[in-house]
């Protein structure tokens, strides 16, 4: 296998190793397997970065042994978190705050940086459980955490935060009954052997739009991944079209199903059915995607300030208007953050 010299093309084997996996397992692990060791490190930096080492690369630390450590650490530390994850959870149930994981068991077997849950409980009860049972050491709050109701933990003995959501989702916490919801809908899903509360599909998909078109505007491969696999299980669209019409965010999902489904078209070379009711809602697709700084970007403007409007406008519609007041409040918040980072290179406002 040659050389795999710039970025786009690491990009693009990174796709293709992870979205058909388990269409050509053998194939996958020949290539892999012939690649240089240089290229391997690297391609192993971007899996990292994507969500998606383990995923790629496990089935072949058994044929090189290089990767082997690696992996079997990554494999101890995510089970390691997500059993804490699952305490943290069972603790604030104990004391009747209703909790899940959200974001984070999608990338599964890989992790995030951090550990998303999610709690319809009192901050104050959240708070107490963190300190008094997990010795948690509460992280500073910037003003977009204000916004959106989450804090971040760090427990000693795990790697990544704990960021825990209360009551709201949503960049500005614009999402106040939302909450509800998922909790009614939640389901049990165990990972390696620890049992957790997480979203059911539908809502896997919605909060996943939230993060990629409503909030960073980039993609990680993973995203793609995490997408196919809950449609391959099974995913109630016109279910799914109400919810996301219900929180003002119906054309944004589509977008997002839509762009999931060309670019895995485009590496499999096999179709992803959406019904016609998805292509028609959905905004753009992934003629709109370029590789940049790592990540498959998407333009700010005009696409993601669309997305943006249609949602404050529906939110306002919708009688949530302290949501969309939330909402407005975006713009000046990415003002100051600009100005914040050209004046000091650093900004504490996301």
């Amino acid at each position: 296998m040659r050389s795999v010299d710039t970025e786009a093309e690491r990009l693009h084997w990174l796709a293709f190793f992870a979205l058909n996996r388990d269409s050509s397992p053998e194939a996958i692990v020949e290539s892999l397997a012939r690649m240089p060791d240089e290229d391997t490190q690297a391609l192993m930096q971007l899996a990292d970065l994507h969500h998606v080492l383990r995923r790629i690369f496990e089935p072949i630390a058994d044929i090189r042994l290089s990767l082997s450590d690696a992996i079997s650490s990554i494999k101890s530390r995510n089970a390691q978190t997500v059993s804490r994850a699952a305490a943290i959870c069972e603790a604030l149930e104990e004391q009747g705050c209703p909790a899940m994981a959200i974001k984070s068991t999608d990338h599964w077997p890989d992790l995030g940086n951090d550990f998303d849950l999610f709690t319809t409980g009192a901050v104050e009860t959240v708070h107490r459980i963190m300190k008094d049972r997990f010795t948690a050491e509460l992280q500073p709050q910037n003003w977009a955490d204000r916004l959106a109701n989450k804090w971040n933990f760090r427990i000693p003995g795990i790697e990544p935060l704990i960021e825990i959501h209360v009551d709201r989702l949503g960049q500005t916490g614009e999402l106040k009954n939302y909450g509800n919801e998922l909790i009614e809908r939640r389901q049990q899903r165990s990972f390696e052997g620890t049992r957790i509360w997480i979203p059911a599909r539908e809502d896997q998909i919605v909060l996943a739009t939230l993060q990629r078109l409503y909030r960073h505007f980039f993609y990680r491969i993973c995203d793609f991944a995490d997408c196919l696999e809950a449609l391959s299980e099974g995913v109630d669209f016109e279910r799914l079209r109400q919810i996301a019409k219900r929180h003002g965010i119906w054309q944004g999902v589509a977008t997002h199903l839509r762009v999931t489904s060309e670019y895995a078209n485009h590496y499999r070379g096999t179709k992803t059915g959406l019904p016609p009711f998805v292509s028609k809602a959905a905004r753009f697709g992934i003629e709109r995607l370029y590789p940049h700084a790592g990540y498959l970007r998407l333009p700010l403007f005009p696409q993601g300030a669309t997305l943006w409007g249609r949602q404050v406008i529906k939110t306002w519609h919708q009688q949530n208007r302290s949501g969309a007041i939330r909402l407005g409040l975006l713009p000046p918040l990415a003002a100051a953050a600009g100005a914040s980072y050209k004046i000091t290179g650093r900004q504490k406002i996301w």
